[in-house]
């Protein structure tokens, strides 16, 4: 029978204790589980007319009839806004036509990020109302997120492990819609597009990286104020030379041309745009807006960085140190597309100083609005093991092999 020596199993468990601390990828920023639209089932899809949301449940409720997803049936479905392939309108329970009281509802979902990171989390998507969404709540404190604007439309809102009231456990997130007149009237809540990322827990949030428009807390900034965590690096030659230029700005506030159409600030991010004028308007031709970010410390191979985002007019691409990562903007001013740039899907980190590139083609050829706007950062990564840390693996794993070598012995 052959021997194996000790120094063997030494050698090996340090080569084994290297692997599992360096090498061992970091999963991508999970989706937060718990997370539906309005009107569909455990699967995500439509539930029939006239049957309860198992998902979201009045709370306060002047009709005291509860929920059920408003059947489709011709009123008040339009003239509101159509339901969807993945998300349906809900109402008081009160015949096909959702009619109720005069009064405030506020309606309720919750989620979970006990197992992930406690603050490294994002939770976005649109909501509409009849009549209008007056603010929505995280754990029972206000959001700055705005309100919808009727039943036309989508309006979009975002919350993070950083909004006041966020905790590392279940969240309890509440619109609160006010329905007007005097006599009952149709009345309801339409949820779409939930979206949701937090980071593993045990990892470390990448530090520099922020969604635009905010400040070092993340807290949005104000009217025109310069974005200090991105910069315009490059603009048109009508305008703006090739090469280090500081022209970016925080854009207009939402009711301000280009807000809407351009999709609505958030809680958690703002538009920012060349610092032309008023409107954020710009020559025609390709921006560069970049931003920077330090892995120090941390193990780029684990490195993860996922979110929304959406430009004005086209985002052709998201360069990682200069290289596309194949995350073009869908959808251009009016919706938020995800992207995800990790080791996982062909990207690569720098271990020290990093620099992450939006493309953004501003057309036709006569000044318009021009802008970027980053929604749902979550990026994380490993911490690289102290040196010694290397050693005790290794050896600790050497010695449950040589104990399990005497035994067989």
């Amino acid at each position: 029978m052959k021997t194996i020596r000790y120094s063997s199993l030494v050698h090996a468990a340090f080569a084994v204790g290297v692997m599992f601390l360096v090498g061992a990828p970091l999963r991508a920023a999970s989706p937060i589980p718990g997370l539906f639209n309005t009107g569909v089932d455990g699967a995500g899809v439509n539930l029939p007319g006239g049957v309860d949301d198992p998902h979201y449940a009045i709370i306060i409720d002047p009709s005291g009839l509860g929920d059920m997803v408003v059947p489709a049936d011709g009123f008040p479905i339009g003239p509101w806004l159509a339901n969807g392939p993945s998300s349906q309108w809900i109402g008081p329970a009160d015949g096909n036509d959702a009619n109720g009281p005069a009064g405030d509802y506020f309606y309720e979902t919750t989620f979970d990020t006990s197992s992930f990171h406690p603050t490294n989390w994002f939770v976005g998507g649109q909501w509409a109302t009849d009549d209008l969404g007056i603010s929505m709540l995280l754990n029972g404190s206000a959001t700055a997120n705005p309100g919808a604007t009727g039943f036309g439309g989508l309006t979009h809102f975002g919350v993070s492990g950083n909004t006041v009231g966020a905790v590392s456990g279940v969240n309890s997130l509440v619109f609160q819609v006010n329905n007007g007149g005097t006599a009952a009237n149709p009345s309801g809540l339409r949820v779409d597009g939930m979206y949701g990322r937090a980071a593993p827990a045990g990892s470390v949030p990448i530090p520099g990286l922020h969604n635009t428009g905010v400040d070092a807390s993340d807290q949005p900034l104000a009217r025109f104020s310069d974005d200090p965590h991105y910069d315009l690096v490059a603009g048109p030659l009508g305008g703006f030379p090739v090469g280090p230029v500081a022209v970016d700005d925080t854009a207009v506030q939402n009711g301000e041309f280009p807000i809407g159409p351009w999709a609505v600030n958030t809680a958690t991010s703002r538009w920012i745009s060349p610092k032309r004028n008023g409107a954020g308007e710009a020559e025609e031709g390709y921006f560069y807006f970049q931003t920077t970010f330090d892995m120090t410390g941390l193990d780029p191979n684990t490195a993860v960085i996922t979110g929304l985002w959406s430009t004005d007019n086209t985002g052709h691409e998201i360069l990682l140190n200069g290289v596309a990562t194949g995350n073009p903007q869908v959808g251009s001013f009016v919706a938020l597309s995800p992207f995800e740039i990790s080791v996982a899907m062909g990207d690569a980190f720098l271990p020290g100083l990093n620099t992450l590139t939006f493309v953004v083609e501003n057309a036709p050829a006569t000044f318009n609005p021009a802008g970027l706007r980053v929604e749902g950062m979550v990026a994380h990564a490993n911490v690289i093991p102290e040196p010694s840390s290397f050693v005790l693996a290794a050896f600790g794993i050497g010695a449950s092999l040589w104990t399990v070598r005497r035994r067989r012995r």
